[in-house]
């Protein structure tokens, strides 16, 4: 059994209009969001062997604030560029990619393609998956191919429970 732990990067900051989109780091929400979503992962026994991150500012810093939480320096952070603003598709390929070493991948990637993801590879119907939101699946090996088991868990920074 291989688990993804895909999050959506925290909030970003929109306040200079100068920076390229690829440059823009996080506000005050998602410096907070970050850790805490990160603490919910621990308590709920979801901590990745390896994180893998779009190299885009804010979600590497997202990455970067979730492991610093986790206080595990053994854990590695690899960067794709092919993760910024990456389909549904290539998402679940970067994921495959890291299955052969880790059993527990993190991603941290952008919308849309977090949210076709969700809707491609789960029974989950929503229209937007909220910045810093975490979404923990179950994949099943099968015949050097990786099929959808189940979604196990989804939280985010505003979820009531």
């Amino acid at each position: 059994m291989k688990k993804l732990i895909l999050v959506r990067h925290a909030k970003s900051d929109w306040d200079n209009p100068f920076l390229s989109d690829f440059d823009r780091p996080l506000n005050h929400r998602g410096l907070h969001d970050a850790p805490m979503m990160a603490e919910r992962i621990i308590q709920k026994g979801h901590l990745p062997d390896v994180v893998v991150s779009s190299d885009a500012r804010r979600a590497l810093d997202t990455a970067e604030l979730m492991m610093e939480a986790w206080h595990n320096n053994s854990l590695s952070l690899h960067k794709e560029h092919i993760l910024y603003h990456a389909p549904a598709e290539t998402i679940f390929d970067i994921f495959k990619q890291h299955t052969s070493d880790f059993d527990s991948i993190m991603l941290v990637s952008h919308n849309p393609g977090i949210t076709d993801f969700v809707l491609l590879f789960s029974n989950l119907k929503i229209d937007n998956v909220p910045t810093c939101g975490v979404m923990v699946f179950s994949f099943m090996d099968g015949d050097n191919d990786l099929r959808p088991f189940r979604l196990i868990d989804f939280d985010f920074p505003r979820n009531p429970s």
